[in-house]
């Protein structure tokens, strides 16, 4: 009985110890995260849908990997994957990096909600997470036309002039 409870418990430490190291990496430390020109997880940025927000990424090598990619991501968004990724390339141990990327967002992300952006920056052994708050909103004086609807006596190809009898 002693040995059964000896077991479960190694189990679930085993299952706490693992998130906190896979957030980590021997090779590599993510600085800071910047959302145009401001510092992410620091407070709720304000963006505006439709826009391309530059993502800029300082990292520093602690170590020597190949093939690390950075990923940048919305969560929450319905409708599709709000996503950017870096082409892949290597760190250097003590070599500090600057990675720009440009995430588009879409025109029908809900206005006056929070997202969470999250950058990952990530090779095939090891991965770092950062998180942070965006608030979408609409871009003022805006116009789309969403569709437009014709007299159904009309027929593809057909040329009408609509005169207002003055």
């Amino acid at each position: 009985m002693m040995k059964r409870l000896l077991i479960a418990l190694m189990f679930v430490l085993s299952l706490v110890a693992v998130p906190a190291l896979a957030d980590t990496s021997s090779n590599y430390v993510v600085n800071q995260v910047y959302v145009d020109g401001m510092i992410l997880s620091s407070n709720t940025i304000y963006v505006e849908r439709g826009e391309n927000q530059e993502l800029v990424v300082y990292l520093t090598g602690t170590g020597v990997t190949t093939d690390v990619n950075i990923r940048a991501w919305i969560g929450g968004y319905e409708y599709d994957n709000v996503q950017v990724a870096s082409a892949m390339f290597d760190i250097e141990d003590g070599v500090s990096y600057q990675k720009k990327l440009t995430l588009e967002l879409p025109t029908d992300l809900e206005a006056d909600q929070e997202y969470t952006l999250y950058v990952e920056v990530y090779d095939d052994l090891d991965s770092v997470t950062y998180s942070g708050t965006i608030m979408v909103s609409k871009v003022r004086h805006s116009l789309e036309i969403q569709d437009v609807l014709v007299d159904s006596n009309v027929d593809a190809g057909d040329y009408s002039e609509t005169r207002k009898p003055w």
